[in-house]
């Protein structure tokens, strides 16, 4: 299976808010982005959610190096895991800010 949609400024641009210190970026797609506050080492742990009917449809690429978050400022540093379930995928990592 591969996975190409690429995180340009048209995706996770329509709503944002924050609660309890994570970030929460969505889109009508139903793609959520959560970025949680920066750690000691200025890291910060993110959670990409991509619902099937989006991936099938455009697929699904994370680049390392890749700018996402608010203001496009983070940068993709690692992956640490992909979950893929029936209806969603998952993609857990780390941004530096």
């Amino acid at each position: 299976m591969v996975f190409k949609i690429y995180l340009s400024k048209a995706i996770l641009s329509h709503s944002e808010c924050k609660v309890g210190g994570r970030e929460y970026m969505f889109d009508e797609d139903g793609i959520v982005l959560i970025m949680e506050p920066a750690d000691e080492l200025n890291m910060r742990r993110f959670i990409f959610t991509v619902p099937k009917s989006v991936y099938e449809k455009k697929g699904l690429s994370l680049h390392y190096g890749t700018a996402i978050g608010q203001g496009y400022m983070d940068i993709i540093e690692d992956i640490i895991s992909v979950h893929i379930e029936i209806d969603v995928v998952t993609i857990i990592g780390h941004v530096r800010g």
